[in-house]
Formats: structure tokens, sequence, C-alpha cells
């Protein structure tokens, strides 16, 4: 069902191109807001406070799918739609695309990925990685594993993530360890799958270069460098190129992942 349920997201998100207006990003940080300025008993300025926090939308969650047994289907996709994003990743990369066939990419097109001035080829491919594991394919990933509550964690998670982005807070520091943990096996899951769509023996070797020994190191930038590798980027390659090679790279990756999870549905149902 969950194989069912990802497909149908991915769909809808395609011919929904008003979604993203729709995810109620605002909201949950004038939550968050709220939150932060009313409570602030000690306990709640570290890591009991980011628990107290995102309790409420996960237990809400977990009890609505509990209580409506029989549209936990919807109620699962309903949340998925919610934590994609929260930009349109393919229509990000359209616009970027079309900027570099006329001469240059806008900042508002750079902007989308994290980027400013003019980036080398190497650093908007790079970009884009992590962008997808973001805004993709962490969410699908804690979807398929752990159901609606384990994407809307996902996704809450990187909200507070970006906008605590700086502080050196106990809260922001509980923010930061969450998000790397969250990070850690959809960014190595991404990583591995370059072993099956592009290059694998620059995969390996990638792998065994770049992977972090701490836990808490940047999983996203670990993914990112193992792609590159794997879609054998040469140095100097120009940021259209680039772009292209890195859209193909991720299409091929997000084929590969939903081949794996039919595997999986398909053997639980023959089991």
């Amino acid at each position: 069902m969950k194989f069912l349920i990802i497909l149908l997201a991915l769909g809808l998100e395609r011919l929904w191109p008003q979604l993203p207006q729709w995810r109620p990003v605002e909201r949950f940080h004038a939550y968050t807001d709220a939150f932060r300025s009313r409570f602030t008993q000690p306990w709640l300025l570290g890591r009991g406070g980011l628990v107290a926090l995102l309790a409420p939308w996960l237990l809400g969650t977990w009890l609505l799918l509990e209580l409506l047994e029989p549209l936990d289907w919807l109620i699962g996709l309903a949340v998925l739609l919610l934590c994609l994003g929260p930009r349109d990743l393919l229509g990000d990369l359209r616009r970027l695309g079309a900027d570099l066939g006329i001469g240059g990419a806008g900042p508002e097109s750079l902007a989308a990925f994290g980027l400013t001035g003019t980036p080398t080829g190497e650093t908007l491919a790079g970009a884009l990685i992590r962008e997808a594991l973001v805004r993709l394919f962490g969410v699908v990933f804690w979807f398929a594993l752990l159901g609606p509550v384990g994407a809307l964690l996902y996704r809450l998670t990187q909200l507070l993530a970006a906008r605590e982005d700086g502080e050196e807070d106990d809260f922001g520091l509980a923010v930061w360890q969450l998000q790397a943990l969250l990070d850690w096996l959809p960014a190595r899951l991404l990583a591995a799958t370059g072993a099956l769509i592009g290059n694998f023996d620059a995969t390996l070797a990638a792998w065994r270069e770049c992977a972090p020994a701490d836990p808490f190191d940047d999983s996203r930038e670990f993914a990112a460098e193992v792609a590159l590798e794997s879609m054998e980027l040469e140095s100097g390659t120009g940021p259209a190129t680039a772009l292209e090679s890195a859209r193909g790279y991720l299409v091929r990756a997000g084929v590969a992942w939903l081949a794996l999870l039919a595997l999986l549905t398909l053997a639980d149902w023959l089991a």
C-alpha cells in the first residue's frame, strides 16, 4: 500500500502545480515561535523542548490513523503530499534549466537550491543532490519505513533545522542532531544507489574516501560527493551540462528506489 501511495502522491504533485501553496510551512513556523516564546522552562530549552514541540503533531497523526483506520491510506496520502518539498523540485529544476539555456541562472532560480553568484558545474550538481535528498528522497524513505509519522517527523525536523540554522543554543543543537540522524540512512541509500545507476567502481571508491566517521557529520554532503563521482562529472563541466547530468541521476535514482519498493511490496503480498 505504501508503494501505491507514494506513486499516487508523486503523480498528484506533477498534476497539481499549486500544491506547494497549500503546505502549512508558515503555520508551523508560527506555532514554533509561539511555543518557544510561551514555554521557557529550563527543561524545554533543549531536547525536552524539541520533543514537546514535535509530539502533538506526531501523536495527532498517529491517533488519526488509528481512529480512522479504514481511511489510513487517504490520511497517509494527504500527509505525504504535505511533507514533500515544500518547494516543487522538478519545477525549480525546469526554471533553472530555462535560465541556463538563455545565458545564465538568475538569483531566484539559484536561491531555490541555496546558491548565489555564478556556481561551477560541480557546485550546482552537488546542490541539486542535497536538495533532492531533503525535498524528496528523505521524505519517501521515512514514509516507506515508518509511514506518515516518519515522513512528518522528517519534514518538521528539516523545517526546524532551516529556521535554527546558525543558532548555537541547546534547542538548535538538539534540532541539528535530530536532523543529522534522520539524514543518515536516506543519504547513504541514495549514495549507494549510484553503484546501480552510475559508475560502480567510482561510487565504491568515493564511498570509502568520503564516508564520515561521525554520524553527526554532514550526510547530505557525503551523498552529493558520492553522486558526483558516480556521474563521472569532470572538473570544469559547465552548469548546463552539470544540471542535465544531475537531473538524469536523480530520475534514475528515483526509478531505482521505486523498483526496490515495488519488489518489497510484491514480496510482502506473496508472503
